[in-house]
């Protein structure tokens, strides 16, 4: 009950954000939020499984483009968003079969399988538009009712991944979740217990594609703009930085690392010429210094008062 009203007392800050009236806080904010789905889609891999995905990005950007390309297309929103998330959960499916390793060769099986995506991004300018991308998104909209400006669009960014949020706390906590995290603890026991430990990790895998795809659709909309940068390498790695830096295994934390990600890309990069370096020695003294990243910190402030 305490965290529902942690996330309430959250989203009702982040809805005063559009009254400052300055279009780029909204944008940013939006970001954070998009972003910060995203790191939960690989911190549920991480969390649950204990498996690192490099490939997220890819169900990220396959989401961003097949609905920028059936709302440019004409397609209705109700029936572009599904498909896009279709589309990234059937993508999930493919690579879920990554499961069957373990530790480094997972990562580098997905990591084959997000390259593999962007290749197919960069080179199919016929379906994706190359380096040109898809541009001139149109705003969602259902019946002919949708937002028509950033600060409207902020308020439907809010409510979905607030949704989404929700949906992650539930599975996290349901009998699945807690079979995910025996799985991580100790595979050959819950083997010998009777359970499919393979099947329930391929399962994991298709939710945090469909967590990336949602993500990736709100990208397209939010940005109204797509191009194959959406499913690069470095898009992965940052979507699991986040998760790590912000506290990995906490529902608050991946949004926490996203603001401090987008923060220092959006706002430092433009007073330090250096600011990847600065990026580089946050998450380093956060390793180190902040093992449980920055949810941690509030529990050693804790501790460490009289």
């Amino acid at each position: 009950m305490g965290r529902l009203i942690l996330l309430a007392a959250i989203a009702l800050a982040l809805a005063t954000v559009p009254m400052l009236g300055n279009p780029f806080w909204v944008g940013l904010t939006m970001q954070v939020l998009v972003f910060g789905l995203l790191a939960v889609s690989v911190d549920f891999m991480i969390r649950q499984v204990g498996l690192f995905p490099l490939c997220n990005g890819a169900f990220f950007a396959v989401a961003a483009y097949t609905v920028a390309m059936l709302e440019t297309g004409g397609w209705p929103t109700v029936a572009a968003v599904p498909a896009a998330i279709a589309a990234a959960a059937l993508m999930g499916m493919a690579f879920g079969i990554s499961v069957r390793t373990g530790g480094v060769y997972f990562i580098l099986i997905t990591l084959a399988f997000g390259q593999m995506a962007l290749s197919v991004a960069t080179s199919w300018t016929a379906l994706t538009g190359g380096d040109n991308g898809i541009t001139n998104i149109p705003y969602p909209a259902v019946a002919g009712v949708g937002p028509t400006d950033l600060s409207q669009m902020f308020f439907v960014v809010l409510a979905l991944v607030g949704l989404m949020v929700l949906v992650y706390a539930r599975i996290i906590t349901s009998q699945f979740g807690l079979t995910l995290n025996g799985i991580r603890d100790a595979e050959t026991r819950m083997v010998a217990l009777g359970y499919r430990t393979v099947t329930r990790k391929y399962v994991a895998f298709v939710i945090s594609s469909v967590f990336a795809g949602v993500a990736g659709v709100l990208y397209a909309y939010t940005n109204q703009f797509v191009s194959p940068a959406a499913a690069s390498l470095l898009v992965s790695v940052e979507a699991g930085l986040m998760a790590i830096l912000g506290g990995s295994g906490t529902v608050i934390g991946p949004f926490l690392g996203a603001t401090v990600i987008m923060g220092i890309r959006n706002i430092v990069s433009a007073m330090v010429p250096g600011w990847p370096i600065l990026m580089g020695l946050v998450f380093i003294a956060v390793v180190l210094f902040l093992p449980r990243g920055l949810v941690g910190l509030t529990g050693r402030i804790k501790r460490a008062r009289p």
